[in-house]
């Protein structure tokens, strides 16, 4: 589908697909859940490779997908790690196994380990550092006191990366970069390592762009790093990562909050102002934690934009391209942070809203569960068989009215 022309075509699409999934999904039925859950669990087994050939045999890697996807990407690992430790431990352990044997010397995990050892493993960049958040669940989950003091061990070196690497001295906040000297693949892979790929939140000079989304996950990692050095009985150490969480959870509101705009936004600190790119990035406040309650008011009137697809740049932004990667798609890990947000600070009609919508296109399309979904038609597009598509369909279903106290750290 090309490019839609006007906001108010959109719009009016947008609204008519809210109101027939109102209708045929108005409460999620438990043999359409019964469903969901047996197609997600079946495309995540599907997508482990315990081959011995494997670039990280003897070790299973979970890949995002075999349709495509021929290898182990990290933060991909990570979010397939929170869904697999509910029936495999070990499984979910392997991958992050996987990116403790390939951690580099300064700390940095890989992009990806491929499949293939001729192909080797990707140190371009990184990605979001979601693992102590996995690891913190997959604890909570399946106790394993030994491999949690190593995977503390290899969290410690990787925030150490961070902290030299991708750290602005002068706002105190975060932000991504590429591992290259050509400055055109530096901005490049800048954006791969957010995740984000080719967002526009990064048109321009991607490494200048201080990322909502990315200064919440240290918020999350601070905390799940706080509680793991606790249980590990290091009490130093968690008082240092708590008082990170603190003076970081402040600066995201002191300095991430576009006040003018009463929303979140990623700060451009070349230019010195924000990139007023409304995405689910800008929800993040709210499903860490950092958000009042006044705030998260302000973004559920925000909401009105995203919905009901939940895109990955609002409707009406000039941007906008329902088919775009990261340009207009729906991806269900962000889309669920930012509903789960909304539901955490009070908004729970919105958030059932956004979740009825996505969990009806996932449903709708029994085939396979896709890498991503067109926000105008529910259509799926990207990659069969995905593997965090799968994952975050499990916890729309099965964590939706589990408190923020026991999804993450507090």
């Amino acid at each position: 589908m090309k490019k839609t022309n006007t906001a108010k075509c959109i719009a009016a699409a947008a609204a008519a697909m809210l109101s027939q999934c109102a209708t045929a999904h108005g409460a999620i039925e438990e043999s359409v859940a019964t469903n969901l859950l047996e197609r997600s669990w079946a495309t995540l087994e599907g997508n482990v490779v315990a081959d011995a050939e494997a670039q990280w045999a003897p070790l299973r890697g979970a890949v995002p997908s075999v349709a495509h996807f021929y290898g182990v990407w990290n933060w991909d690992a990570a979010f397939h790690a929170l869904a697999l430790v509910r029936r495999d431990a070990e499984l979910a352990r392997d991958q992050f196994r996987i990116m403790m044997k390939w951690q580099g010397p300064d700390g940095m995990f890989p992009d990806v380990v491929r499949q293939d050892p001729k192909k080797g493993v990707f140190r371009g960049c990184t990605k979001p550092p979601v693992w102590a958040w996995a690891i913190w669940t997959m604890q909570r989950t399946a106790p394993d006191a030994a491999f949690l003091s190593e995977a503390y061990a290899a969290l410690v070196r990787e925030e150490a990366f961070w902290r030299v690497k991708r750290f602005d001295m002068a706002l105190g906040l975060f932000h991504y970069d590429g591992n290259a000297t050509d400055e055109k693949k530096r901005r490049q892979y800048s954006g791969w390592e957010s995740g984000w790929d080719n967002s526009p939140r990064w048109d321009g000079n991607a490494p200048a762009v201080i990322p909502v989304d990315l200064n919440c996950y240290f918020v999350l990692r601070y905390r799940a790093l706080r509680d793991i050095a606790s249980t590990l009985g290091l009490a130093g150490d968690a008082a240092r990562w708590e008082a990170d969480a603190a003076a970081l959870a402040k600066r995201i509101e002191s300095r991430l909050w576009d006040a003018e705009s009463e929303c979140y936004y990623d700060w451009d600190s070349e230019k010195g102002a924000f990139r007023r790119v409304l995405t689910p990035a800008s929800f993040m406040p709210l499903f860490v934690g950092t958000a009042s309650q006044e705030r998260a008011d302000a973004m559920a009137r925000h909401a009105a934009r995203m919905q009901p697809g939940w895109p990955t740049v609002e409707y009406g932004h000039p941007s906008f391209d329902p088919t775009g990667y990261w340009r207009g798609r729906t991806w269900l890990n962000v889309a669920y942070f930012a509903l789960k947000g909304l539901k955490f600070c009070g908004h729970g009609e919105i958030a059932e809203a956004g979740r009825r919508q996505l969990l009806g296109w996932v449903d709708a399309h029994r085939e396979a569960i896709c890498e991503n979904y067109n926000p105008v038609t529910g259509e799926p597009v990207g990659c069969p068989k995905f593997g965090w598509s799968s994952v975050f369909t499990i916890k729309f279903i099965d964590d939706w009215d589990m408190p923020r106290q026991d999804e993450l750290p507090r």
